[in-house]
């Protein structure tokens, strides 16, 4: 038997294809979508500057993703701020943000690792990361 789960879904600007946060009950962590044309809008969006990981993705015909980087941030949307300027590939984030204190910086380090080896494993996307570590 299924276990029902509860999701709590915002759409920030009022659109389903604009800004969205998720959220299970009970849940640390807040999934936020964010269009990159949207991007200074979401700065307005309170508790958007967390530590957490992040996925840059550029997708395209129908929401098919064609290329992603993954990383890691300490201040949640200023970090996309920083790669607004510099990476011009993407067209939407997806952020995975903790509430405060709920993951150490090694945490979140660990993560963005297995997310990058997971993606680069798959085949499935051109990864934008540069795999800098030998062993996970």
């Amino acid at each position: 038997m299924a276990i029902s789960k509860k999701l709590e879904m915002i759409y920030h600007n009022g659109q389903p294809d604009g800004i969205r946060s998720i959220r299970r009950n009970l849940s640390t962590m807040t999934t936020y979508v964010i269009p990159r044309p949207l991007l200074s809008e979401a700065k307005n969006i309170s508790g958007i500057n967390r530590p957490g990981i992040y996925y840059l993705i550029n997708e395209y015909d129908g929401n098919k993703i064609v290329q992603l980087y993954i990383g890691q941030t300490r201040n949640g949307i200023a970090r996309l701020d920083e790669h607004n300027r510099s990476k011009d590939f993407w067209n939407k984030a997806i952020m995975f943000l903790a509430e405060s204190k709920t993951f150490t910086l090694d945490m979140i380090s660990g993560l963005e690792k297995f997310a990058i080896m997971k993606a680069q494993e798959s085949k499935w996307y051109k990864v934008e990361n540069l795999v800098y570590w030998l062993n996970f």
